[in-house]
C-alpha cells in the first residue's frame, strides 16, 4: 500500500494528449509498447517481456481501444485454458508485472 508514495502518477485529459505522451515516451526511452488482450497474436509463453517496457491493459468488459492497440508493437495474450477467455484486469497485470520482474532477474 506504500508504494503509492514512490509511485509516478500521470494524469491525461485527453486521448490525443495520451497517444503523444506514449510516443514521446516510446522514443525517450527507447521502450517498446506492449498490450495485453485476449485475442492477441503472441501468446506470454513464447515472449520475453524486456525492461523498458510500457503496459497498456485493457478494461475487463471492452478490452483496450483500436487506437492504443494500433501504437502497441506487440499484442500479447495471457493463455488460459477451458471456458475462461478473460481476467480480472487485477489479475492479468499482476501476471504481466511478474514476468517482467522474472525476465529482469532471470528467475
Amino acid at each position: 500500500m506504500g508504494r503509492i508514495i514512490f509511485t509516478k502518477i500521470v494524469t491525461i485529459e485527453s486521448m490525443e494528449i495520451l497517444l503523444e505522451f506514449i510516443k514521446t515516451q516510446k522514443i525517450k526511452n527507447n521502450m517498446e509498447i506492449i498490450g495485453t488482450d485476449s485475442t492477441g497474436t503472441v501468446s506470454l509463453n513464447n515472449y520475453e517481456i524486456k525492461r523498458p517496457v510500457m503496459v497498456i491493459l485493457g478494461n475487463e468488459a471492452k478490452g483496450m481501444s483500436v487506437k492504443l492497440k494500433e501504437i502497441c508493437d506487440k499484442i500479447i495474450r495471457i493463455p488460459m485454458e477451458g471456458n475462461v477467455n478473460s481476467l480480472n484486469l487485477s489479475c492479468a497485470a499482476s501476471i504481466i508485472m511478474w514476468e517482467i520482474y522474472k525476465n529482469k532477474y532471470r528467475i
